[in-house]
């Protein structure tokens, strides 16, 4: 099994790839910097999204294709994927050139449409990787987002726990707890009293240092860490978001993925200046948050639904050796779908000194997610 050492990029398959990748730099705070022939490289801090053309015979809506991971030996991680179940997408290559040398090897993962990339580039001193051609940055630009915080998928009624396992065993991924109130079997679960929010979620991480036996306790997000989040909706529950995800997806895949800003406020109010629309959760959410948190100020408060963020606080660990002196929180807003069906989307997110993922913040991102799912279908109708 080899060993994952970090994200290196996530690869969208859409129509009108370039201008779509031009138009969401602008947008979203990041920076073209490499092309290929069909395809466009943009970053913003250590995240980078390529945007490659699309034909129906890729796939037959836009989506999120390819997760490259960054790993020790893609020959050995590539074997270890179709001992797994998976199937070869590209046989491992090794390019070599004035440049230096890049080996890479692709699988389809037997979930859906996503491909797992495996990427050698320590001894690669070009723009990106081989095919593609430097182009110049707009360092004026600012960057309103440092790293991935986490990848989520969506998954079919009764198929998480096969694509926790799977993870697992391909790739030696470990279960790390969304909130202490979840079960080891099941996960976390989300309900609502009008029984249309239900899911469960599973999540998972890769942190390097566990290899060599370095416990993970209390270690900070740095963006080294590979996070994935696995969410399927609960039986019974009627039509939900993960469910309209798999029905405009035309199956499980990648539904959105967690950027990490400094500054949360800063950045959705530049996103919504260039023309970004956030999801808005209710005013009851806001309500809920002066009652049930004593610390925010009024200010903060305000600012946060001026800018559709969610709050929540973080309680303390048991394997805290004594309580927190400030409060432990986590703030994040979630944009509506990149594409035109509904499904991909984008979260940013603010830790302060917040792990995990709050019960709070999950529950109300749902249904604030099925209030806009709602509020689009009474439009249509």
């Amino acid at each position: 099994m080899a060993a994952v050492v970090r994200l290196h990029h996530v690869e969208f398959l859409c129509c009108q790839a370039s201008e779509r990748a031009l138009t969401f730099a602008e947008s979203y705070g990041f920076k073209p910097f490499a092309k290929a022939i069909d395809a466009v490289a943009v970053k913003s801090g250590s995240s980078v999204f390529v945007f490659r053309e699309r034909s129906t015979a890729d796939y037959l809506v836009d989506t999120v294709k390819t997760l490259a991971l960054e790993v020790d030996c893609p020959r050995q991680a590539f074997d270890s994927a179709l001992e797994a179940g998976a199937s070869a997408e590209s046989e491992p290559l090794t390019s070599k050139s004035e440049l230096g040398s890049c080996s890479t090897a692709a699988v389809r993962t037997p979930f859906g449409n996503v491909c797992l990339l495996f990427v050698h580039s320590k001894d690669f001193s070009g723009c990106f990787l081989p095919g593609f051609s430097g182009v110049e940055c707009d360092e004026s630009h600012a960057e309103m987002t440092s790293y991935c915080d986490h990848i989520t998928f969506a998954c079919p009624l009764g198929s998480l726990d096969q694509h926790v396992a799977w993870y697992e065993r391909c790739l030696g991924f470990r279960r790390f707890i969304l909130n202490r109130t979840e079960s080891d079997e099941y996960g976390f679960v989300v309900d609502s009293e009008l029984g249309n929010v239900g899911l469960r979620l599973k999540a998972m991480d890769y942190w390097r240092c566990s290899e060599i036996g370095v416990s993970s306790n209390g270690r900070t997000s740095s963006g080294r860490e590979v996070k994935l989040v696995f969410a399927e909706p609960l039986e019974g529950v009627g039509a939900n978001q993960v469910q309209t995800f798999l029905d405009e997806h035309r199956g499980p895949g990648i539904q959105h993925i967690g950027l990490h800003t400094a500054d949360i406020a800063a950045a959705t109010e530049s996103l919504q200046k260039h023309g970004v629309s956030f999801v808005c959760p209710p005013p009851e959410y806001y309500q809920e948050l002066r009652s049930s948190l004593s610390w925010p100020s009024q200010q903060l408060l305000a600012t946060l639904q001026e800018h559709s963020i969610l709050l929540d606080s973080e309680d303390r660990s048991p394997e805290d050796p004594e309580p927190p002196s400030s409060p432990r929180y986590l703030m994040q807003a979630f944009t509506q779908s990149l594409f035109s069906e509904r499904t991909f989307f984008l979260e940013l997110i603010y830790r302060a000194g917040a792990q995990g993922f709050g019960a709070g913040n999950i529950s109300a991102l749902w249904r604030a997610l099925q209030h806009h799912l709602h509020s689009v279908d009474a439009k249509q109708t």
